[in-house]
């Protein structure tokens, strides 16, 4: 099953290949994300490839009306939720200079001023746990993209890595696409097909996706400052859908070959 049917290969392909002048300066995003790792590894990646990050929005309590800034100092006194994870994608905004904001409510006038006052080019959601309003998208006036591992409209949903596995074909990728108000429907802006070896860790195959993100995002840039984004629409017919798994989704099934069963294991177990 292809993610793009064979009149849209088309089509995105004639988009891929427009030539863009090159962009005059570097576009700026802002980073919803999350405290997992794809966010942290992506952040790692898009820093160290020269990305330019106006500030890292993490989800805050819901009633939240004004954003709060996650202070760090050496002393450690205002860390927000220390753990590894946490320290880690900190260490690197800190070491970047990106502020890092707690964001509850994201249409309250206060999340919008935030926004707005970073003189951003474009949203770019990665992990993000909760719905992005398009009244957000409206007032900031900028693009909003997202990061999604897998091959959409292929495993929309919270856990495309687990049902990867779960799959244990070797086979893999990564979508950015506009932010809708449905989860994972926008339309595509870049994709990109990975095949995973045999025995990949989570932390491997998600590692690796983020590499190819930053990729992708790079040979969008041009086209984000010339607001000329692809635009390629999903196929509704060939979605699926990657719900959060339950206890009897982690057995291993007697059906299953050998290699489906070790990449699976590899995977997730």
């Amino acid at each position: 099953m292809h993610a793009i049917g064979v009149s849209k290969q088309s089509e995105y392909n004639l988009f891929m290949s427009l030539t863009l002048p090159p962009a005059t300066r570097l576009p700026r995003f802002i980073l919803f994300g999350n405290l997992c790792y794809f966010t942290t590894v992506f952040l790692q990646r898009a820093l160290d490839a020269g990305f330019e990050v106006a500030a890292i929005a993490l989800p805050g309590l819901p009633a939240q009306e004004t954003p709060h800034h996650v202070r760090v100092h050496q002393s450690g006194s205002a860390i927000v939720l220390p753990s590894a994870r946490t320290e880690r994608l900190t260490d690197f905004a800190q070491s970047a200079s990106v502020p890092i904001y707690r964001v509850g409510r994201v249409t309250s006038n206060a999340s919008v001023a935030l926004l707005q006052s970073l003189e951003a080019d474009y949203l770019l959601s990665v992990c993000f746990p909760r719905r992005i309003p398009m009244s957000l998208v409206k007032a900031v006036k900028i693009p909003a993209l997202n990061v999604h591992p897998s091959m959409l409209p292929l495993l929309r949903g919270p856990d495309p890595m687990f049902w990867t596995f779960y799959e244990g074909s070797g086979r893999s990728g990564v979508t950015v696409h506009h932010l809708t108000s449905r989860f994972d429907a926008g339309p595509i802006a870049s994709q990109q097909e990975h095949k995973y070896v045999d025995g990949t860790s989570e932390h491997d195959l998600e590692s690796e996706l983020a590499r190819l993100a930053v990729g992708m995002l790079q040979q969008l840039q041009p086209a984000i400052v010339q607001q000329q984004l692809p635009a390629i629409e999903q196929p509704e017919d060939e979605a699926t859908y990657a719900r959060f798994p339950l206890d009897d989704d982690y057995r291993v099934q007697s059906t299953w070959t050998a290699r489906r069963a070790y990449n699976f294991a590899s995977g997730v177990i």
